[in-house]
């Protein structure tokens, strides 16, 4: 994602019809066919208090991708 090449962006989003800029989180990801900067597309993109969110969610992530593994 621009010119580094980097898979997480942080920058200030442009919200409310331009009145206000809100700090987001972008996860970029590559597609499968080309592994060059040009090609990655952003995955997930989050504010602030989604971030939070996924980070108090995280232990039950693990044990639930735990039990996934367990399956496959």
């Amino acid at each position: 994602f621009g010119p580094l090449g980097r898979e997480l962006f942080l920058f200030n989003r442009v919200v409310g019809g331009g009145r206000r800029r809100q700090p987001s989180l972008a996860f970029c990801c590559c597609s499968s066919s080309s592994r060059s900067s040009s090609s990655r597309r952003v995955l997930l993109l989050l504010c602030e208090e989604e971030f939070e969110a996924l980070v108090k969610l995280l232990p039950w992530i693990k044990t639930q991708l735990s039990e996934v593994k367990k399956r496959i």
